[in-house]
């Protein structure tokens, strides 16, 4: 009855993050064409990432007793974990369009449409830019958008926003004042 319940649960996750890998796959795939992106920070796959440890542990553990149904279901729950920490990578990565920015797939509110920015600053780190980006919601209010450039990008990513942005509001200056 134990050895049923077990194989059910591992089964149950497998599919979950199975499913859930696969979500993420396709939510990526659908964004195009990226002129490129990062990944944000290692903090986000804690979780996935601290699971896969403990299983991995487990697992070896159970090789060296030569427990075989203990190390089985190890490998299963190595597995989904596996799946489980590349939906969250692929999810959490920043990805940059001619048309939106994109801090996280998840989340609508991580998505801006570059026709919305109405301002922009930005502040020096240590290993980023950070920009902040203005904009209005579809009720009209005032937002804010804050998204780090890691160095890496940042010259890619500069040039890509005095593209998409600065050079529209000169445009419509210049249209204002004749």
């Amino acid at each position: 009855m134990l050895a049923v319940l077990q194989m059910s649960l591992l089964v149950a996750f497998l599919l979950a993050t199975g499913a859930l890998m696969t979500l993420a796959a396709l939510n990526r795939l659908r964004v195009r064409p990226i002129r490129f992106s990062w990944y944000r920070g290692r903090s986000f796959i804690f979780w996935p990432g601290g699971f896969l440890f403990v299983v991995l542990i487990l697992t070896v553990y159970a090789a060296f007793e030569q427990d075989y149904r203990l190390m089985g279901l190890g490998l299963g729950y190595t597995l989904g974990a596996l799946c489980w920490c590349l939906a969250v990578r692929m999810s959490c990565a920043v990805m940059v369009t001619d048309f939106r920015l994109i801090r996280s797939l998840g989340d609508p509110r991580d998505v801006l449409d570059w026709q919305r920015v109405e301002d922009f600053f930005v502040t020096a780190g240590e290993r980023s830019q950070q920009y902040v980006f203005f904009f209005r919601d579809d009720y009209g209010q005032r937002m804010r958008f804050e998204l780090d450039v890691p160095r890496a990008h940042e010259e890619r990513f500069r040039k890509l926003v005095s593209r998409l942005v600065e050079n529209r509001d000169m445009h419509t200056i210049a249209q204002a004042f004749g």
